[in-house]
């Protein structure tokens, strides 16, 4: 019975850590000409790559959500990509404006895309 209840923990496990996905965050704000020009980009990785890394957009002052991840990832501008990987450590921060294709390349030397 142990080895039965201890194969299901494992393949519990396993099942929880195969759907987890590393986190694109995008930082942003309504008024802030570089945030609305991100939204196209963010729109288009979500699109392409949604399937692969989990993507989120956060206003950062009328959100609290957003407020709370600006107190936590403190960056010194916006728009800010904050890339998260699996288990929801920071490994990549880019500030301000970042075209699509260089944010596609991004992710793909990070490994995190196809």
């Amino acid at each position: 019975m142990r080895k039965l209840l201890l194969f299901f923990l494992i393949l519990f496990a396993l099942t929880l850590y195969a759907d987890s996905k590393p986190t694109l965050i995008e930082l942003g704000t309504k008024g802030c000409v570089r945030t609305m020009l991100m939204k196209e980009v963010i729109a288009k990785i979500k699109e392409k790559y949604g399937d692969q890394i989990n993507v989120e957009e956060y206003d950062i002052y009328f959100s609290k959500k957003g407020n709370e991840l600006l107190h936590k990832y403190k960056p010194f501008e916006i728009p800010a990509q904050i890339i998260l990987d699996r288990n929801g450590r920071e490994i990549y921060r880019h500030i301000g404006y970042i075209y699509f294709k260089d944010l596609e390349m991004l992710l793909k030397k990070l490994k995190l895309v196809k």
